[in-house]
C-alpha cells in the first residue's frame, strides 16, 4: 500500500493556503459555493479544528457572525 493518509503529501509548495492546491486556500474552489475541508485542507490531517476553520469561512460567506452563534 502506498496511500497518504492526508490525501496529498506534505510538500513545501502544498503547504498553508495552497493546500490542497495553490489558488484555492482558505477552504474555497473556484466552483461557487462548494468548500472542502478534512485532511487535504490546511491545517492538514495531523491537526485537528480543520472542520471548524472551514465552517467559519462559509459563514463569512453567508453573513452569519460566527463570533455571535458559536457559544464558548
Amino acid at each position: 500500500m502506498e496511500g497518504d493518509v492526508q490525501h496529498i503529501g506534505l510538500f513545501l509548495s502544498q503547504l498553508l493556503t495552497n493546500r490542497p492546491l495553490p489558488g484555492w486556500g482558505h477552504y474555497k474552489t473556484p466552483i461557487e459555493k462548494l468548500y472542502m475541508c478534512g485532511a487535504s485542507t490546511h491545517p492538514a490531517g495531523g491537526i485537528a479544528g480543520g472542520g471548524r476553520a472551514a465552517v467559519q469561512t462559509v459563514m463569512e460567506d453567508l453573513g452569519i457572525d460566527f463570533k455571535k452563534v458559536i457559544v464558548k
